[in-house]
């Protein structure tokens, strides 16, 4: 017999609600840890994806989501919502730095209204399993008191991949990579309706600012009282610190399930905001978040953007800007850059953090080249530009070209050859393994080249140089 959608999910429901308040313990370790797991209770219908949402239909899952955590007899003032999967070529994993840096500026009694759901959403659920363990054992003093849960998305809400679409010209794996994106952000906004008045979304490579809660309390008693608002943004890079009111988490949700093949998420907050009569983004004069993680969650993308606007940004050393020291091996510097006096272009190449090479206002083709006493072979190339704090005078429009010793001509010290492009700058960086960069051997020269005026002067800061 074939049930209706409506019918199916009035099953399902119904299963749910009678088989939520008890749940099998995982295994013996977690029942030991803690007892929060066991006495949870999930409204599983509020936290699941519409039926259709995606290119097949589906019965929603008989699937309790926490792993780690409890909840709360009231309604908070603000949930926090942190999707999370593992990040391809590093071996950082910069939700702990994000989950510390939020623990440490919450002051004890906003800690009582305030509600972390991390969302792990790898595909690899031991992976999941191993990391939601090593927090609780991190942080297990926040969990008992409900200012911590960690939650888990069950396999069957995500479609067929290989059948997407593709759209606005992305290749095939980062279609795939945005839309399970999608579907988590969706799943956890869902998920995360009614533990509180409001909704902050953030990404697991964040710092926070000193009492962010107090700010956007002050923000939204603010702009409640001088105007209509759907979404209130306290940083200025992608999905990173926007605000919504409970009451439209369940829309928002919906609206990222039913598109989530179209577009990055990023790119509906827009048309998100002005279907609700929200014209225009309403931002803090300062951000509260501070974007932290260099290496993306695809494969070989690197995002190194800060945002300019944080508030601490004078208070706190970004571990993103922290660079592992080179084998720098002796190199004659060449430049058509006007130096900055008393900022020479050594200073690039030291392996000291606090000095750095500054040009005035570069022009298109100017360059910045190392010429070496012999070819080198290297695993790792990092180019770090723009001042610590806030990547003023950063590069851009720029590349990286090397010259490679040929077998087949006479190696002569201190000429270069052909050069050949390597790399574009992205935010005034480069980064061989981050971007899954392929390095050629026998290197005789690197070079840095403009290939537009600069709007700026341009700081240097960092080359790194890692051998084989």
């Amino acid at each position: 017999m074939m049930l209706s959608k409506d019918k199916k999910y009035d099953m399902a429901n119904t299963y749910i609600r009678q088989n939520n308040t008890q749940f099998g313990d995982k295994d013996n370790m977690m029942q030991s840890v803690t007892m929060a797991t066991t006495e949870h209770k999930v409204d599983t219908f509020d936290a699941l994806p519409p039926i259709g949402y995606s290119i097949r239909q589906f019965i929603p899952p008989m699937h309790d989501p926490l792993l780690y955590g409890q909840l709360r007899s009231r309604k908070g003032f603000l949930t926090i919502g942190i999707p999370s999967i593992r990040r391809p070529n590093t071996e950082n994993i910069y939700l702990y730095k994000t989950i510390e840096s939020l623990i440490n500026n919450t002051s004890e009694e906003e800690k009582m209204d305030i509600t972390l759901v991390i969302l792990l959403s790898d595909l690899n659920e031991t992976y999941n399993n191993e990391i939601s363990k090593d927090i609780f054992v991190k942080f297990r003093n926040y969990f008992q008191g409900g200012f911590i849960r960690i939650i888990q998305a069950p396999k069957t809400i995500y479609p067929n991949f290989e059948q997407l679409k593709l759209t606005l010209h992305d290749p095939v794996h980062r279609v795939h990579w945005r839309s399970k994106q999608n579907i988590d952000f969706g799943y956890l906004f869902l998920y995360c309706k009614n533990i509180s008045d409001y909704y902050l979304q953030l990404e697991d490579d964040v710092l926070s600012a000193q009492n962010y809660s107090v700010y956007i309390r002050k923000q939204i008693r603010h702009v409640n009282n001088t105007k209509q608002w759907f979404m209130l943004e306290f940083s200025r890079l992608g999905f990173i610190g926007k605000l919504f009111k409970d009451r439209d988490l369940q829309w928002v949700g919906n609206y990222l399930l039913k598109n989530f093949a179209k577009a990055p998420g990023d790119l509906f907050l827009g048309k998100i905001r002005a279907l609700h009569g929200q014209k225009s983004p309403i931002h803090t004069e300062f951000s509260l978040f501070q974007h932290n993680g260099k290496f993306s969650s695809l494969k070989n993308k690197m995002m190194p953007s800060i945002d300019s606007k944080f508030k601490d940004a004078d208070k706190i050393k970004l571990p993103i800007m922290t660079l592992p020291k080179g084998d720098n091996p002796p190199a004659i510097f060449e430049t058509s850059f006007e130096s900055v006096p008393g900022y020479p272009p050594f200073y690039a190449y030291d392996n000291n953090s606090s000095t750095f090479y500054w040009a005035k206002r570069p022009q298109k083709l100017d360059y910045f080249t190392l010429h070496f006493e012999k070819p080198h072979n290297f695993s790792r190339i990092i180019i770090s530009t723009g001042d610590a704090k806030r990547k003023q005078d950063s590069l851009a429009q720029s590349t990286l070209a090397v010259s490679v010793k040929q077998t087949t001509v006479a190696y002569i010290p201190g000429k270069c050859g052909n050069f050949i492009t390597m790399a574009e700058f992205i935010d005034g960086e480069i980064d061989t393994k981050a971007m899954g960069l392929h390095i050629p051997n026998n290197i005789l020269c690197l070079k840095i080249l403009l290939k537009r005026n600069s709007k700026t002067w341009v700081i240097i800061r960092d080359i790194v140089l890692i051998h084989v």
